[in-house]
C-alpha cells in the first residue's frame, strides 16, 4: 500500500512520470513533435496497471513483442499476487508498422 501511495505521489510532479489523470501539471510531461515513420517499427502504448514492478520499460516492450500481451499479463498478475499488490487498470496497444 505504501509502494503504490508512493508511487501515485509521483504522478504528474517533478522527478515523477506524466499520467493522463485529469490534473493540470499533465501538460508538463507531454512531448510532441515529428519523426519519420520509416525509422519507426512498433508503438507500445500502455496504462501504469500493465508495468511489471522488476522491468524496465526497454525489457517490457522486448517481453510483449516476443510473447505477447497475454503471457506478459499473466507474468505482472503473478508478481501482483506474490507481493499482494493490488492490479490496476490494465490498457495497451502495440501499433506494429512493419511490413509482412
Amino acid at each position: 500500500i505504501n509502494r503504490s501511495r508512493y508511487s501515485r505521489s509521483l504522478a504528474n510532479q517533478p522527478g515523477g512520470y506524466g499520467i493522463a489523470n485529469g490534473m493540470e501539471e499533465v501538460k508538463d510531461f507531454f512531448q510532441f513533435g515529428s519523426h519519420p515513420l520509416s525509422s519507426i517499427k512498433r508503438v507500445l502504448l500502455m496504462t501504469d496497471g500493465f508495468y511489471h514492478p522488476d522491468l524496465s520499460c526497454a525489457d517490457t516492450f522486448r517481453h510483449i513483442c516476443e510473447h505477447g500481451f497475454e503471457h506478459y499479463i499473466e507474468e505482472v498478475e503473478r508478481v501482483e499476487k506474490e507481493r499482494g499488490s493490488l492490479p490496476d487498470d490494465r490498457t495497451a496497444i502495440l501499433l506494429d508498422f512493419t511490413v509482412s
